[in-house]
């Protein structure tokens, strides 16, 4: 595990589908069976969801993980960025948030036949999507 906390958490790497691939273990990790891989998955987890960068990840996350898990990570990162910092974000990034995350949530709920976990994470996206609202209502949208 700790050869996975490299990976993810080195920055000067591009966040890729592997990076992804490598977030999943831990995720996995977090909820198998080792008490100490759980113990070092969630300081992992924590110290990447800690990482003020860790947010611009969250689209590469959704489309590439395939853990429910780690994409509801990938949200709650997105949802505490957007709770503490989107009136100071650039309105470019503002604009490509809203764009992708109503994107999701229409993705989602158009599908004919949804997979039952899909309608956690679309909660989620709907509790995001929320969270942008209350800034942006009465404003920009």
């Amino acid at each position: 595990i700790s050869l996975m906390a490299e990976r993810i958490l080195d920055e000067s790497t591009p966040f890729d589908a592997e990076k992804v691939r490598t977030l999943d273990g831990i995720v996995a990790a977090l909820y198998g069976v080792n008490p100490q891989e759980r113990v070092m998955a969630d300081n992992i987890l924590k110290e990447f969801k800690s990482s003020s960068n860790s947010w611009l990840h969250a689209d590469c996350i959704l489309e590439n993980s395939a853990n429910p898990h780690t994409k509801f990570l990938a949200l709650s990162i997105l949802e505490d960025t957007i709770n503490a910092r989107w009136p100071i974000l650039p309105e470019n990034q503002k604009g490509g948030i809203k764009t992708y995350i109503c994107n999701k949530v229409i993705e989602i709920s158009k599908s004919a036949a949804p997979d039952p976990g899909l309608k956690h994470l679309l909660t989620k996206l709907n509790s995001v999507l929320v969270a942008i609202v209350k800034y942006e209502w009465n404003t920009s949208w």
